[in-house]
């Protein structure tokens, strides 16, 4: 099998006159515990980012000013690494909606955020997002459910745990929030995507999981 071609960054570090740029970076905010750039132009702010969490292996939070820049820098950081990074957005507050919703976009990303924090290496938030109070992390990681193919799964199990979380059983997935089952099909509508899941069985087996 073959090997994914290296992303952007990977290529780029694999030049020794940037990797050592990179790494005489991270041994400076590691010995005096912060590091000031200036003259920064561009995507570099991202790209510095990227470097940080791919040589430490530690964890990079990107803060932004707003959303328009940090939409950019998601977008750019994406492009160097090629995998999808996490958006924590500052809380919209309209006066015509609920304070949580479970059918705001906002939600969604919020929620996504906060449970893929505890495995990805880079993520990037509002400066506003960082003055808001957020349940720990493990809160989301002990009221998440983690569905694998080939998993075995009891159906009435599963639909008893997403009562628990708040889902509501509907004949056909609408919004974020519902589930459905018809049969081996179990249809459910995540807060943390923006398509819903539909699981097919096999018994107790699962033998598919996709989005629809």
């Amino acid at each position: 099998m073959s090997k994914n071609p290296p992303n952007i960054l990977e290529q780029t570090l694999k030049d020794k006159k940037q990797r050592y740029i990179a790494q005489d970076i991270v041994r400076k905010l590691r010995d005096e515990g912060s590091v000031y750039l200036t003259g920064l132009q561009g995507s570099s702010k991202s790209f510095i980012s990227s470097c940080l969490a791919n040589i430490t292996k530690e964890k990079v939070v990107v803060i932004t000013t707003d959303k328009k820049e940090a939409e950019l820098i998601c977008k750019e950081i994406s492009l160097f690494t090629d995998s999808r990074v996490p958006y924590l957005p500052a809380k919209e507050l309209d006066a015509d909606k609920p304070l949580f919703s479970s059918d705001s976009d906002v939600f969604s990303l919020r929620s996504n955020w906060l449970f893929s924090a505890t495995s990805k290496n880079i993520a990037v938030c509002d400066i506003t997002a960082l003055l808001e109070t957020y349940p720990p992390c493990n809160f989301y990681l002990q009221n998440s459910i983690q569905i694998t193919l080939k998993d075995k799964l009891d159906r009435t199990s599963l639909q008893q745990r997403l009562i628990s979380l708040g889902f509501t059983k509907t004949d056909f997935v609408q919004k974020k929030g519902d589930y459905s089952q018809r049969g081996l099909i179990m249809d459910i509508f995540s807060p943390a995507y923006e398509l819903p899941l539909r699981i097919e069985f096999f018994g107790d087996s699962i033998n598919s999981i996709r989005f629809f």
